[in-house]
C-alpha cells in the first residue's frame, strides 16, 4: 500500500512538468483555467513544502555536526592577493586589485623625439592607444640577464589612481597571496633609488619576490616620464 501511495504522490507532484505550464501533454490540467499558473496551485505548493519536510539522508546530520565541531582557523591579517611576474631573472609582484588585464605581447610603436627614460612608445590595448612604459628601466633591471626559453612575454595593464599604465614583462606566474605583516625588508644590496619602489620581500616556492609599492611606483613613472 505504501509503495502504491508513493507512486501516486510522485505522479501528482510532477503534474506541472507533464500537463501543467512546463509540460506539453494533452489534455491540459483542468485547474489551469482557475489558477492560471502552476505556482498558484496547492498541489505545486504542497510538493515544494515536502522537499523541506523530507528526512535527511543517512549520516547527513552526523557529517554536519562533525564539520561544525571543527575549530575555525583564524584568517591571517593583512593577507594580500598579488600578481607575480618576471623581469629578466628577477621576480616582482603588484597588488591584484591594481591589475586590469594581462595581454599578449603587442607591437610597440616608437614616438618621434621621445627622450623619456621609461616611455618606450605607444601600444594598442583593446582598441585604445596607450603609452607603453619600461618597468625594467625604472627598476634598474638588466634586460640582458638570462630569461628561460619557456617564458612567455606578456603585457600588464594596471591602474594607479585612475591612470592606466602598460608595460611588458618576460613572464607572468599568476595570482598568489602574501601576508603584509610578514614581508621582509629589501636586501641592503638594492640601490637606494630602486629601494623606494619596494614594499618588501616574500617567498613564493623557491623564489624571492619583491612586492612593489603602487603609490611609489606611480610617482617614479611620472617623474621619469618627462
Amino acid at each position: 500500500m505504501a509503495r502504491k501511495r508513493q507512486k501516486k504522490e510522485s505522479k501528482i507532484q510532477h503534474c506541472w512538468s507533464s500537463i501543467g505550464v512546463w509540460g506539453s501533454q494533452a489534455p491540459r490540467c483542468e485547474r489551469l483555467a482557475e489558477v492560471v499558473h502552476c505556482r498558484n496551485c496547492e498541489v505545486f505548493s504542497r510538493a515544494g513544502r515536502s522537499v523541506f519536510e523530507r528526512r535527511p539522508p543517512k549520516q547527513y546530520l552526523a557529517q554536519w555536526r562533525k564539520t561544525l565541531a571543527r575549530p575555525q582557523r583564524q584568517k591571517e591579517k593583512g593577507r594580500l592577493g598579488v600578481m607575480v611576474f618576471r623581469l629578466a631573472d628577477e621576480w616582482y609582484a603588484l597588488p591584484a586589485s591594481r591589475l586590469q588585464e594581462v595581454a599578449t605581447l603587442r607591437a610597440v610603436h616608437r614616438i618621434p623625439h621621445n627622450s623619456s627614460r621609461v616611455i618606450t612608445g605607444i601600444v594598442n590595448i583593446g582598441g585604445e592607444v596607450q603609452l607603453c612604459y619600461s618597468l625594467a628601466r625604472l627598476l634598474g633591471v638588466d634586460e640582458q640577464d638570462t630569461v628561460p626559453e619557456q617564458a612567455s612575454p606578456r603585457m600588464l595593464v594596471i591602474e594607479l589612481n585612475d591612470e592606466r599604465y602598460v608595460f611588458p614583462v618576460h613572464e607572468v606566474s599568476g595570482l598568489e597571496h602574501c601576508v603584509e605583516s610578514a614581508l621582509a625588508p629589501a636586501p641592503t644590496t638594492v640601490a637606494g633609488e630602486r629601494r623606494e619602489f619596494l614594499q618588501g620581500m616574500f617567498r613564493s616556492g623557491d623564489r624571492q619576490v619583491a612586492l612593489l609599492d603602487p603609490d611609489s611606483l606611480q610617482r617614479g613613472i611620472e617623474r621619469y616620464s618627462a
